[in-house]
């Protein structure tokens, strides 16, 4: 027989789809397993430090033992109003002070937030923390912001929802000494002045203007204090906040939740937050802004503030509608019209 002895010389035997060492395909393959694998490395610690840096910010966003009754009364609120027939939701938002240690510093702000994501528009509505109301089970009116005292984040979502008519879906409580940080890690904030306002330290011209964590801060504590001149700065800090930070881009929103975080109370997760963000993509978000129609009385020497509950009642059916709640030409649609819940009041008590 023929002898193959020709394939078998140096001691080696190539054959079919084998390669000779150094040819190009063979460290090309090498080269690119390595690739591979470094990007498989790569992709686990960042999948690591996600999950590392959402458990962190999960702990810091904790409520403790009121999250479960919150999530409780959340999802049976869900099932108790009728539909709106859109995917807008409601969140309560808290304005505190922990600097006071003080359990009745708690809800010396309300806000009621309608969020459309599909319509890219925020509507607050300011709720006066002293709206007398006779609370469930209560023999005597009280202030609003006793519900957080009384009962924590679980009752104050109740009686807004009742006060409003509306189901709240999810509640923040801010902590008012971490707004400094947060607009410093916004970059400043734009707000358009109406008018020209003056602080102890600080005055600030009417117009358009890029202000600063410290500044804002001070419109924060003045509006404390009660002065009135910067009720109306203090509304358009808290729309500027919400409006940058759901412009956000996903490379900032890791710095930014944790900022957040630091003065946050939530039932939202660091991922739903994210999440939250992400709804809002490009930018051309719409804030809409009102106040509750209340006038001031006083009653033994101390001061509250009473609903003007026809006015109430409408203003709800616009907000609800997605409308601008100060525009009072916008026809309402149904099924807003129709429902007398929006803005009822049912908890509103009387002057006298």
């Amino acid at each position: 027989m023929p002898s193959n002895s020709s394939n078998h010389r140096g001691g080696a035997v190539y054959g079919v789809g084998t390669h000779k060492p150094g040819d190009p395909i063979r460290e090309k393959n090498k080269r690119m397993r390595r690739t591979i694998i470094a990007v498989l490395a790569i992709v686990g610690a960042l999948v690591c430090a996600s999950v590392a840096w959402a458990a962190s910010i999960n702990k810091s966003l904790s409520m403790g033992e009121e999250r479960k009754e919150l999530a409780e009364t959340l999802a049976g609120l869900k099932d108790a109003y009728p539909e709106s027939g859109s995917d807008a939701f409601y969140v309560l938002l808290v304005g505190s002070d922990s600097t006071d240690g003080d359990e009745a510093s708690r809800g010396d702000a309300l806000m009621l937030a309608r969020v459309d994501a599909d319509a890219q528009t925020v509507t607050l509505v300011s709720i006066p923390s002293d709206t007398l109301v006779m609370m469930e089970g209560a023999s005597e009116g009280e202030p609003l912001s006793a519900s957080l005292s009384n009962g924590g984040a679980s009752m104050a979502v109740n009686e807004v929802s009742r006060f409003a008519g509306v189901p709240v879906s999810h509640y923040i409580e801010i902590d008012r000494s971490g707004i400094e940080r947060v607009v410093d890690t916004l970059g400043g904030i734009w707000v358009n002045l109406p008018r020209s306002l003056a602080l102890d330290d600080v005055v600030l011209e009417s117009g358009p203007q890029l202000i600063d964590g410290a500044t804002a801060l001070e419109f924060v504590h003045a509006y404390h204090r009660g002065n009135g001149a910067a009720s109306e700065a203090y509304s358009l800090i808290v729309q500027a906040v919400i409006r940058q930070t759901l412009q956000a881009s996903p490379l900032e929103m890791p710095s930014l939740v944790s900022s957040l975080a630091a003065c946050v109370s939530t039932d939202y997760s660091a991922t739903n937050l994210v999440s939250l963000s992400l709804g809002f993509p490009g930018g051309n978000i719409t804030v809409y802004s009102a106040d509750c129609p209340s006038h001031e009385f006083e009653r033994d020497g101390v001061r509250y503030s009473s609903t003007l509950l026809p006015a109430w009642h409408t203003m709800m059916q616009r907000v609800d509608a997605g409308l601008d709640p100060n525009d009072s030409s916008s026809e309402i649609p149904e099924p807003q019209a129709s429902n007398e819940m929006l803005g009822g009041g049912v908890n509103a008590s009387p002057e006298e």
